[in-house]
Parts: C-alpha cells; structure tokens; sequence
C-alpha cells in the first residue's frame, strides 16, 4: 500500500516598512494660581497672547487651539476658607511637518516669556492612508 501525502504547503513571510511623519505637534498647557478668578483668566490671557506672538512670524497664530480652560478654588483642609484660585487648560497647534521649521517654532515658543508647558512630537496625519501604501508595497 502506497502512502500519499495530501498536506498542505504554507508560505508565509514578514515585509517591514515604515513612513516618515509628516506632522509636527506643539501641546501647550497654560497653568497657575491667583487670589481671584479674575486674576487667574488675565494670566492665562496673558500667556496666550505670549504664544499667540511668538507664533505670529511663523504665520501658526491663528492655529493655536485651547481647550477646557477651568478655575477651581483653592480651599483648606476642612473648606472653610477659599485660600485663592487655580486654573488649568490645554491647547495645541498642528502643522505640516514640511512647510515650517519646527525647531525654529519651538525656540520661540520656549523664549517668549509664557510659563506654559510644552511639549513637541510627531505624528502622520492620515494614518490609514500611510497604512494603505505600506500595504500595497507588502502584497506587491
């Protein structure tokens, strides 16, 4: 009796590529403390327009956006007594990564004299169509 092998044949194979970024992010978090809500909205104001500035020669002033400014009191242990007021908002700025000089951005951004947090990184703006051409290049 002959013995036949009807099994299957597998191939398989593993293709890595990657894509260059071709987005820079700039996240900003305005933070602080002031006797007054008043106080705590004109220092973020303040801030703001320190950014809005330095971002002007780079034509990105228009492209800052700010998110959930908040104010909360400051109160002791047992909240008897409001000591001040604290504040809290978030913005960014998202651009092509080709058409600025994002070190340059970032220098302004650090000297302009706003105590705002920063923080830069890179991404890819459409992600599924980075994600097509890598696909493509992998079945071709």
């Amino acid at each position: 009796m002959a013995n036949t092998n009807s099994g299957y044949i597998s191939v398989g194979a593993s293709v890595e590529d990657k894509v260059m970024p071709d987005c820079v992010i700039f996240k900003i978090c305005f933070e602080g403390s002031k006797r007054t809500k008043d106080e705590c909205l004109a220092d973020y104001n303040a801030d703001r327009a320190r950014i809005a500035k330095a971002l002007a020669p780079f034509g990105l002033d228009k492209e800052l956006t700010c998110k959930r400014y908040s104010c909360y009191s400051r109160t002791t242990r047992k909240k008897n007594t409001v000591l001040g007021y604290s504040y809290y908002a978030h913005g960014s700025i998202e651009t092509d990564l080709a058409s600025v000089d994002h070190a340059a951005v970032w220098q302004a951004l650090n000297t302009c004299g706003a105590r705002a947090d920063m923080d830069v990184s890179f991404g890819i703006k459409d992600r599924r169509a980075a994600e097509d051409v890598l696909i493509a290049k992998a079945v071709g």
